[in-house]
């Protein structure tokens, strides 16, 4: 998933210092100033890409069709990196950011471009990739999957910084590990943004060891992480808790990265939080209820994450004789939604912790057709111990009886799936529904599928984070009656 949190940490901004310079137009005495380039089309991260001197120049702040004068911020062998000093004439596509930090926040990257162009530019971009690098073309392009461009971010972490006047609470600038002290953040659902002040206040006037703040926004209860590193004293604990309980506003705490979290008064955490999904079956309205701990993975984007799955149920089109696998399942997000018309559906997840979750929110569902297992799927024999339904394995356990996989979701981390796709032909699915949020893994382990056999028949965009340039992606692969590879054995017919 993308992060907002995390600053890069990218040589190619070694020549800056702070933010890009857009804020207040000084021009180092080392920068040269270009005047007069046509930006000609936008590169994989959303900067505008022009010429000069026999070199490409990647532009930040700059759009196809636009002429600007350019400060050159870094050189290399083949190229220069810029930012757009003064813009000559706009394009008919820019668009006036809606947040005040926009110049300086490191974490939207697209906020001066109109919505549906950031779409188009991800969309093509992510065809382009797909053709070539990976040889592939889909069969079907499917329409790009989005929400509104602002407030629709439901989980953000700010990090906290200590100075001698005041501490500082936001993001990383642009390019620098110097932090952005943020009064709002356009993309947060309103709900956070409404807690800002108030985390600012208690940390100011006590001062705690505090490294990040996380914001998380359930349906029934708005939450706060607090990463501390060095404890907090009960007194303090309970000044913050005074001003958030006028609000409903539930917070925990947290030591280290990995450690469990406690409320204020140091009683371990349970699973609060939770969203809801709608879908249609037996022509009623069918509700499923996510309950979830803090730590638990959750879609950011929840409007988008619905439409996703509804798109992906329409792809799917499960049957009721059919079983399908879940593989990276989370908490059932898929899972139970794809229960209500399959036969069976099995998830599967590295997270033993997420696994129990995903069974308590099908016993909580009524989804009685589904079960759970724990397994490492990045682990070379995951797969065979599904095939083999091995006795003294944890992921087979339960599912006896399946005697066969008709379907398989695919929802993997960053990573991909990699090890999945090299032993698909063990499972011989009929068709696999991938969704990635890394474009770059997915065309790895897409020509990995189409090698064994499996066309990619529907493809589409999921802009899970408008304003930034990142893209989650969708695919459908299904069995290709004509390959020549025999699924069971991997040899050629």
């Amino acid at each position: 998933m993308a992060h907002f949190f995390k600053p890069k940490n990218n040589k190619r901004h070694s020549s800056r210092s702070g933010s890009n310079g857009q804020a207040d137009g000084v021009i180092s005495k080392q920068h040269q100033k270009v005047e007069q380039l046509s930006i000609a089309r936008l590169s994989d991260d959303g900067r505008g890409i022009t010429a000069h001197n026999g070199k490409t120049v990647f532009v930040e702040n700059a759009l196809p069709n636009e002429i600007v004068d350019v400060v050159i911020t870094n050189e290399k062998s083949s190229f220069y990196e810029a930012f757009a000093h003064t813009i000559n004439n706009k394009s008919s596509r820019r668009y006036e950011p809606q947040c005040a930090h926009y110049k300086d926040c490191g974490g939207c990257h697209l906020q001066h471009i109109d919505l549906s162009v950031q779409q188009d530019f991800k969309l093509t971009n992510v065809l382009n990739k797909l053709l070539h690098i990976g040889k592939i073309t889909p069969q079907n392009i499917l329409p790009t999957i989005g929400s509104e461009g602002y407030n629709y971010r439901q989980r953000v972490r700010l990090s906290v910084v200590h100075t001698n006047d005041k501490i500082l609470l936001g993001f990383r600038k642009k390019n620098s590990r110097a932090l952005v002290d943020i009064d709002e953040c356009a993309v947060m659902a309103k709900p956070l943004n409404d807690l800002i002040g108030l985390v600012r206040e208690w940390l100011n006037k006590h001062r705690p060891s505090v490294s990040h703040v996380e914001l998380i926004n359930g349906e029934q209860c708005v939450g706060i992480i607090i990463r501390h590193v060095k404890p907090i004293s009960n007194v303090i604990r309970k000044k913050l808790n005074d001003l958030l309980e006028k609000f409903h506003i539930t917070c925990w705490f947290q030591a280290t990265k990995g450690d469990a979290l406690t409320t204020i008064d140091d009683r371990t955490c349970a699973p609060e939080l939770t969203y809801t999904l709608e879908f249609l079956s037996d022509e009623k309205i069918r509700q499923i209820v996510y309950l979830y701990h803090p730590q638990d993975f959750v879609q950011a984007n929840s409007k988008v994450n619905q439409k996703m799955i509804n798109q992906a149920i329409a792809l799917l089109q499960p049957q009721a004789h059919e079983t399908f696998l879940d593989l990276f399942c989370g908490i059932g997000n898929f899972t139970l939604p794809i229960s209500l018309s399959a036969k069976h559906v099995v998830g599967i997840e590295g997270s033993s912790k997420m696994v129990g979750q995903a069974a308590i929110n099908a016993v909580n569902n009524h989804c009685d057709n589904t079960s759970f297992k724990k397994a490492d799927l990045f682990e070379a024999g995951a797969v065979e111990k599904i095939v083999n339904r091995e006795e003294d394995s944890d992921v087979v356990d339960g599912i006896d009886g399946i005697d066969g996989i008709d379907g398989i979701v695919l929802d993997p981390p960053r990573a991909g799936a990699k090890m999945v796709c090299q032993n698909i032909k063990k499972l011989s699915p009929n068709k696999i529904l991938y969704i990635s949020c890394d474009p770059n893994t997915f065309i790895r382990d897409a020509r990995i599928l189409i090698d064994n056999g499996y066309i990619l028949k529907d493809f589409g965009v999921v802009d899970m984070f408008a304003q930034t340039y990142h893209s989650e992606v969708m695919g459908l692969f299904v069995l290709n009656k004509k390959s020549n590879v025999n699924l069971t054995t991997g040899k050629i017919k």
